[in-house]
């Protein structure tokens, strides 16, 4: 067998023996929602400082209790509260937090456009990033 012949069987074994990667996570979810008003106070009424609890209890305000902005989506996973729990631990912002919490302190409220990753209902991240429009 000639030399070059075993480098490109050495070559193949090496790229079989590396197998196939694990797979990245999916988008499995997307929507758009208007955080505002209802969404800076918590269930018992306590003014919320971080952002992702802003947009934990969008949700909430959605699901639990049918109080939707005229532009908020629907989502087909925190109807389930015990996901909605895990929105504010795994949530991070596209742009950074800044600049999305300051729009709602300056502003009153902020459209964002959210992505779910993970697998099937296995979430593992949540990215927020300035809605368009």
């Amino acid at each position: 067998m000639g030399r070059f012949a075993r480098i490109w069987i050495m070559l193949a074994l090496c790229v079989l023996s590396l197998g196939t990667p694990a797979k990245a996570h999916d988008l499995i979810a997307a929507y758009h929602a208007v955080l505002a008003d209802v969404d800076l106070l918590n269930s018992s009424g306590a003014p919320l400082v971080h952002f992702c609890d802003v947009l934990q209890q969008d949700r909430v305000n959605v699901h639990r209790f049918g109080r939707a902005h005229e532009l908020d989506d629907g989502d087909p996973l925190f109807g389930d509260a015990e996901l909605r729990a895990l929105i504010a631990p795994m949530c991070r912002a596209a742009g950074g937090f800044p600049v999305l919490a300051d729009g709602l302190r300056r502003f009153g409220s902020k459209y964002v456009y959210v992505q779910i990753y993970g697998h099937e209902r296995q979430m593992s991240d949540i990215v927020v990033s300035e809605g368009a429009g």
